[in-house]
């Protein structure tokens, strides 16, 4: 099959864009458009704290008070029916519990001071093996030992929040990430200046990505901003004498995002098989946000010259408490706790076409862009791109933005016919209902930082629509 080359429309409006949840008074989750929230489990007795899911959809969940259950929608109906108590640790742990991963077949378990492992050594769901392979770490601030990840090589990383809230610190675990081996032996710092990294993830091929919060208190002509940071064995990321991006000539490593302040980011997950619309690294991201929760997808590059990470966000989700963890499934369900009412919601796109971008989007380059719509194999499809998002979406100034369907050129419109930005590029799904092609970003310095958003639509021979994907968006990066 021929590639198809699409070109880029340059008319951006940057007072038009939306990066974040709309600002919505809602008492229950909600997708953002493009996505689908809902309740998976109900049942929690007790606030969840951490999850993660196993190889056949299992989700193990981790409470405050120091439960460990494994839930399964067994009849995958959508909704989780069977809860397994698989250990009871409330007079074990040295609560709370604020980590949980799955590693080799053991359960680990991050506490006050600790990181544990549970294991089932008989094969009935239930473990009855725990063996503590870390102790003595610091805690205070109700910071501790947080989220547990391992790499490829079985090398475990460990958020070890602060004592202070903005410092000084006087033990060198604190305010850290922390690598061991997965017996707990050859504990050393990875990683320094980092105030409280609730969660993190891993990503093969990628590396280390950790969200961190910034101070709770009010630092005089400074509101330091929430930071998503890639992470570097020896480096450090500026607490307690930076927060943000670094001043002119400072050592500390800068953030590669940049969130608003007391956003409040918890424990995260990688999109490991590129199950969703778009990019190759997007790491999702529960915010706590003091009972305005939320989750929102950070998409990031290593630049291929330099190797500095940098990306951006929007949200996804909102109406959650405290949007506390998230996971993915084998299948492409995204869970997300939410702390306080105890439940957990599952986020997946709300159609079957979409746009995945794995190039990136540089002053200059071309940008792959596969596309695929799998209900519309063989049918006419238009690209398009602009700054609007999607159909019905509510701009700040209160105008509604729509996709204009009633001509073949399907324009994005702020009303119905008032075009804002055309650009349609034909072209034709394959039997699979797919299609590859690039985006050219010219070289043209001004546009640098701009973000524009990329969706296409999938129509008959008499113009009905069959499918609009979701709107994808991306900032133009430097060469």
């Amino acid at each position: 099959m021929t590639p198809t080359r699409f070109i880029l429309s340059l008319a951006v409006c940057a007072g038009l864009v939306v990066s974040s949840v709309p600002a919505v008074a809602q008492t229950t989750p909600f997708g953002a458009p493009g996505y689908t929230v809902s309740t998976w489990f109900s049942g929690l007795a007790d606030n969840p704290t951490a999850l993660a899911v196993d190889a056949n959809g299992k989700v193990y969940l981790a409470t405050y008070g120091g439960q460990v259950l494994v839930i399964e929608d067994v009849d995958q109906d959508g909704v989780a029916e069977t809860v397994t108590p698989f250990f009871d640790g409330s007079s074990v742990f040295n609560l709370p519990v604020t980590g949980l991963a799955l590693h080799a077949g053991k359960v680990y378990i991050s506490h006050r001071g600790s990181v544990s492992t549970v294991e089932d050594t008989d094969g009935d769901m239930i473990g009855d093996t725990v063996v503590n392979i870390i102790t003595g770490l610091p805690f205070g601030l109700d910071h501790q030992a947080n989220g547990i990840v391992f790499d490829e090589n079985d090398k475990m990383y460990i958020g070890q929040g602060s004592t202070t809230d903005h410092g000084p610190e006087s033990d060198p675990f604190a305010a850290t990430i922390l690598q061991a081996n997965d017996d707990g032996s050859n504990l050393q710092v990875w990683a320094t200046g980092l105030r409280n990294v609730y969660g993190m993830d891993y990503m093969p091929g990628f590396g280390l990505v950790a969200p961190d919060n910034g101070p709770n208190t009010y630092i005089p002509n400074l509101n330091p901003a929430d930071e998503i940071n890639y992470i570097q064995q020896g480096l450090d990321y500026g607490y307690p004498n930076v927060f943000g991006t670094p001043p002119a000539g400072d050592p500390s490593e800068a953030p590669a995002v940049l969130l608003p302040a007391h956003s409040a980011p918890c424990a995260p997950a990688f999109d490991k098989n590129h199950a969703w619309n778009g990019f190759e690294h997007e790491l999702y991201v529960p915010l706590v946000a003091a009972g305005a929760g939320s989750v929102i997808r950070v998409t990031l590059f290593k630049h291929p010259t330099t190797g500095e990470v940098e990306g951006w966000f929007h949200g996804i989700a909102g109406g959650f408490q405290n949007a506390i963890a998230a996971a993915f499934s084998p299948s492409g369900d995204l869970f997300v706790a939410d702390f306080g009412t105890k439940t957990i919601q599952r986020i997946l796109p709300e159609d079957t076409a979409r746009i995945r971008v794995t190039g990136q989007p540089r002053l200059g380059k071309l940008l792959d862009v596969d596309i695929e719509a799998p209900d519309w194999p063989g049918q006419y499809f238009w690209f398009m791109l602009a700054n609007a998002q999607t159909p019905g979406y509510p701009l700040p100034n209160g105008e509604i933005l729509w996709l204009d369907t009633t001509s073949p050129l399907f324009n994005y419109s702020v009303t119905p016919g008032n075009i804002m930005n055309i650009f349609p590029l034909p072209g034709t799904l394959d039997s699979a209902g797919q299609e590859h092609g690039w985006v050219f970003i010219p070289n043209f310095g001004p546009i640098e930082g701009f973000e524009v958003w990329m969706a296409f639509v999938s129509y008959d021979a008499a113009l009905n629509v069959g499918s609009v994907s979701e709107s994808v968006p991306f900032k133009i990066l430097a060469p």
